[in-house]
């Protein structure tokens, strides 16, 4: 998931009377992420899984949708997020609420597209898994009422 606004979660914070960590508490999430979320350094992140946003959310009683919205449904609040043309697997993951593992044995499969950006000789893989292909995968998957 991605956080809107910056600003708006330190204010809805401030007016709830949350601090980083009292909101760490209620939610049971690290103070680190907290501040990873609200802060403006360079260290700090804009992503968060759905279960995180979901926490957030609920201890800060208001809808999901006011502070957070999906990486592939909503691609318009960021010019970053909307160049952005493939994930790690852990990222896919996350998209598609699914195990890491699951997104290799879809790879394996051949219902997701993925490329190696490892350097050459590397043992070890890092797969990025395309955009297109997550979305064509999740459409494949739509279930529609009968």
């Amino acid at each position: 998931m991605i956080l809107r606004s910056k600003d708006h979660l330190r204010e809805i914070m401030s007016a709830q009377g949350h601090d980083t960590a009292s909101l760490a508490q209620a939610t049971g999430l690290s103070k680190q992420l907290i501040d990873y979320l609200r802060g403006d350094g360079p260290s700090s992140r804009e992503t968060c899984s759905h279960k995180t946003a979901r926490l957030l959310a609920s201890a800060l009683n208001v809808q999901i949708d006011t502070l957070f919205c999906d990486r592939l449904l909503d691609f318009s609040y960021t010019k970053q997020e909307e160049d952005m043309d493939s994930y790690t697997v852990a990222d896919a993951a996350e998209v598609l609420g699914v195990s890491p593992s699951t997104v290799y044995r879809r790879i394996a499969e051949g219902e997701l597209e993925a490329y190696d950006i490892s350097r050459r000789g590397s043992s070890r893989p890092n797969l990025r898994i395309t955009r297109t292909s997550i979305e064509a995968f999740q459409a494949a998957r739509t279930v529609t009422a009968a």
